[in-house]
């Protein structure tokens, strides 16, 4: 089994989940296991408490790890008296045996000292959701997202108007934060261009353009509506894609259940709810590709003239 982590960081506002953790382990050991599915969408800390679960536990469970996108499980362990844990990290990329032998070990477990714990992006496990107790992780809240930002600066390097500029731009995801606190420089000043974050190549602009990625086709839809902002009406956002309007509107709201930050407002309007990862759809489109998207809206509605400029 891998050793838990020996630098762990905060682990703040999974209080919830932890203790879901911590009960299915506690009716493992006593015989009654089960399976354990933590969905969350890329950053928002699966690992993290996973790790934070493995350290309350310490050497009271024996545990099998491996990451099912990478590795391949070649056997069936067998449940051991004093209990066992088979934690699968990234099953959405798992291959298919693997996926076939952690259906096994999710059906074996509830008559056994055995508890299955796996982790995905949300809705992307397919078959394993029918076997498995969902544990969904959300985005911090904004008292936890403070908390986590003063917990991070522990030197406090950073004054009061930068932590509370990353706490906001974080959105929630933890590992947003920990790359914002190192640009916390550019984050002090008191007009504050998003964009300038990506001016040069950091850890931060590859894990956005990573995330931007993540939107596969609806890449480009993204980037059109970091363009026009509040002005992105869904029958202009088709148009400019090349793709019809309900076929816009079936996409965005699959992307939107599985935590995607771009979704279908009530209104017909296309919201990115990540002003960071918005900033980074057009900071990484072409200024003359920006222009001919906002000339073309024009032609057939207002623009946001504020956004517009700023595109």
């Amino acid at each position: 089994a891998a050793p838990a982590p020996e630098t762990p960081g905060p682990l703040i506002g999974r209080g919830r989940e932890l203790d879901r953790l911590l009960a299915a382990w506690r009716r493992a050991a006593a015989g009654r296991g089960g399976a354990l599915l933590i969905e969350g969408e890329a950053g928002i800390g699966k690992t993290a408490l996973v790790d934070a679960f493995r350290r309350r536990l310490g050497t009271a469970a024996r545990w099998l790890a491996f990451d099912a996108g990478r590795g391949r499980l070649t056997r069936d362990p067998q449940p051991e008296p004093e209990g066992l844990i088979v934690l699968a990290e990234n099953v959405d990329r798992a291959d298919a045996p693997t996926r076939a032998a952690l259906l096994r070990l999710a059906h074996l477990a509830p008559d056994a000292p055995l508890l299955v714990i796996m982790t995905a992006r949300s809705g992307e496990s397919g078959a394993l959701r029918k076997v498995a107790e969902r544990l969904a992780v959300p985005r911090l809240d904004k008292a936890a997202r403070t908390s986590l930002v003063a917990a991070l600066d522990r030197r406090g390097r950073l004054s009061a108007r930068a932590r509370q500029r990353i706490a906001d731009l974080s959105g929630g995801l933890p590992s947003l934060a920990r790359d914002l606190i190192d640009c916390g420089g550019a984050l002090d000043s008191p007009a504050l261009d998003p964009a300038n974050l990506f001016e040069r190549p950091s850890r931060l602009a590859a894990w956005l353009a990573a995330r931007l990625d993540d939107f596969g086709p609806l890449r480009r839809v993204a980037c059109i509506a970091a363009t026009l902002g509040p002005s992105a009406d869904v029958g202009t956002t088709a148009r400019l894609a090349g793709m019809e309007a309900r076929v816009l509107e079936a996409r965005l709201r699959a992307v939107a259940r599985c935590g995607a930050p771009l979704r279908l407002s009530p209104g017909g309007r296309v919201v990115f709810e990540d002003r960071l990862l918005a900033a980074a759809a057009a900071a990484t489109t072409l200024r003359a590709q920006r222009r001919l998207w906002l000339a073309q809206a024009r032609a057939t509605q207002p623009i946001d003239r504020d956004f517009a400029v700023a595109g």
